[in-house]
C-alpha cells in the first residue's frame, strides 16, 4: 500500500471534517446563546493515527476499493509476445527435465538389470551412435533409434524389437542382453565383414538407405 497516497486521503478527509464542524459549531452558537455559553460542539476529529490505522485495515480488507483514499490500482497488462515465450520455454524445460526423471525411476522399477544393459552397451551395435537403448531380443544386440526403426521393418521373425526404457523386459531377457551384448555379438554377425566386397559398416551420420542396407545384409542375407 502507497503511504504517501494513504496520508493525503487522510488529510482530505481531515479536512472535509474540520468544514463539517465549523459549520456546525455555528449553528450550535447561535441554539445555544441561552445556555451560558456552553452549547458548542465536542471536537470529535478521529486521531491521525486511528485515522490511517483504519485506512489501513479498510484497504486491506478490500483491495479493489479506492474509496476515499485517493489510491489507484494498478491496472492489469495483457502479457508480451517475449513473456509467454518465455513461459512457455519454462514449461517444456520443467516437463522435459520431470519426464526424465520419471523415465529414470521406471528404469529401476522395470527390471533392475535395464540401466546395466545400458551401462554395457554404449554405442549401437550397427551404425555406433552413442547411448543405443533399443534392443532387439532375439538378436541380442543393443541399436540407436533409427536403426531399431530398419529392424522392425525386417519383421518380428527377424528381429523382436522393445525399448529398454518404454518397455519392460522379462528377467530372462534381460539376463540374457547382459551376458551377450554387442561387443560380443558383433564378432559374430560381423566375421564375415572383410571378407564380402563393397560392403562397409555405416557411421552414426549416415544415411537410412545405407544403414538399412548394412542392417539387411548382416542379419538377413
Amino acid at each position: 500500500v502507497d503511504t504517501s497516497s494513504l496520508m493525503q486521503g487522510m488529510v482530505n478527509q481531515q479536512q472535509n471534517r474540520q468544514k463539517q464542524q465549523q459549520q456546525q459549531q455555528k449553528k450550535n452558537k447561535k441554539r445555544g446563546r441561552g445556555n451560558g455559553g456552553h452549547g458548542g460542539a465536542i471536537d470529535a476529529t478521529p486521531h491521525p493515527v486511528m485515522t490511517l490505522a483504519s485506512m489501513l485495515q479498510t484497504q486491506m480488507l478490500n483491495p479493489e476499493s479506492d474509496t476515499n483514499t485517493g489510491l489507484k490500482q494498478p491496472s492489469s497488462r495483457a502479457p508480451t509476445p517475449q513473456s509467454r515465450r518465455a513461459d512457455d520455454n519454462e514449461s517444456d524445460d520443467a516437463v522435459k527435465s520431470q519426464t526424465a526423471s520419471v523415465v529414470e525411476q521406471d528404469l529401476g522399477r522395470k527390471n533392475p538389470l535395464v540401466q546395466q544393459i545400458l551401462d554395457a552397451n554404449p554405442y549401437c551395435a550397427d551404425c555406433g551412435a552413442p547411448q543405443p537403448d533399443w534392443a532387439s531380443l532375439n538378436l541380442g544386440v543393443m541399436v540407436c533409434i533409427e536403426c531399431s526403426g530398419v529392424h522392425r521393418s525386417l519383421g518380428v521373425h527377424l528381429s523382436k524389437v522393445r525399448s529398454l526404457k518404454l518397455d519392460s523386459l522379462s528377467d530372462a531377457e534381460g539376463r540374457l542382453l547382459l551376458a551377450m551384448g554387442n561387443t560380443v555379438l558383433n564378432t559374430i554377425w560381423e566375421r564375415a565383414l572383410d571378407l564380402q566386397q563393397g560392403w562397409e559398416k555405416p557411421t552414426p551420420d549416415a544415411s537410412r538407405q545405407l544403414k538399412a542396407n548394412w542392417i539387411k545384409s548382416k542379419y538377413q542375407w
